[in-house]
């Protein structure tokens, strides 16, 4: 026979509550990870227009400074360090 916290209703809120207790927990995980991951996520982002907006001499060094510029987390970092330097800006206008 079931006990009373057996019965499906009581685990429910059992497992509900553990649920909201590990969120509550992880909250302050959750705040470090979003801090840390957005200035990369910006970063790349930068990265990624910068490289659209300068001209590299040919197509082949574009694309590939597109895909190192496009590497989560490291890829900015890269195209920052060696990348920038040797593409030329363009005159775009708007």
């Amino acid at each position: 026979m079931f006990t009373d916290t057996d019965q499906p209703c009581f685990r429910q809120i059992r497992h509900f509550s553990a649920f909201w207790a590990f969120l509550s927990m992880t909250i302050k995980t959750a705040v470090i990870f979003v801090g840390l991951c957005v200035p990369f996520f910006l970063g790349t982002i930068w990265a990624i227009v910068d490289v659209a907006q300068r001209d590299f001499g040919t197509g082949g060094k574009k694309a590939l400074w597109w895909v190192v510029a496009s590497v989560p987390f490291v890829g900015f970092i890269v195209y920052l360090l060696f990348g920038f330097r040797k593409g030329k800006k363009t005159g775009l206008t708007i």
